[in-house]
C-alpha cells in the first residue's frame, strides 16, 4: 500500500514524489517513507527508502489510523536538491517527532541517496511549533 503522496516539480521539470508505504511491513501497523522521481512523468526511478526505522501508525478512537500524511511534505528549492519532512520517533501509539532529510544529487546520480538528517524535533501535544 502506498499513500499520502507529496509531489513537487523542480525548475528543470523533474517530478519528485515522496510517499508512505507498507511494503516492508504488510502485516504490521508500521510504515516507511519512500522517494522516487520522474524526468518525463511516465517512467519513475527506483524507489529510495528515506526512513531508517519504521513509523508506527497510531490508531484513532473507533479503530481508524491517524493521518500520518498530514505530516509528510517535501521541498525542492533547487534542481537536484530535495528536502523531505516526515514523522519519526516512536511510542506505542505512534510518531513523537518530526524529521527532515536532505537528498543531495539524487537525480544526477540515480544512486541511493546519502541521507542527511537535518532536524529531529520532539513534538508534544498542545505545543506551539
Amino acid at each position: 500500500d502506498q499513500f499520502y503522496p507529496s509531489a513537487r516539480v523542480d525548475a528543470n521539470g523533474v517530478l519528485h514524489l515522496a510517499f508512505i508505504d507498507r511494503r516492508n511491513h504488510p502485516d504490521e501497523e508500521v510504515v516507511d517513507v519512500f522517494y522516487a522521481y520522474s524526468k518525463d512523468g511516465v517512467q519513475f526511478s527506483k524507489n529510495f527508502q528515506i526512513t531508517d526505522q519504521p513509523i508506527g501508525m497510531f490508531t484513532m478512537p473507533g479503530g481508524e489510523f491517524g493521518a500520518l500524511g498530514t505530516h509528510l511534505d517535501m521541498v525542492v528549492p533547487y534542481p537536484d536538491r530535495v528536502f523531505i519532512a516526515y514523522p519519526c520517533g516512536q511510542l506505542p501509539f505512534g510518531p513523537t517527532s518530526a524529521c527532515l532529510a536532505e537528498l543531495p544529487g539524487i537525480v544526477t546520480t540515480n544512486q541511493p541517496p546519502v541521507l542527511r538528517l537535518v532536524a529531529d524535533q520532539r513534538i508534544y501535544v498542545g505545543a506551539r511549533l
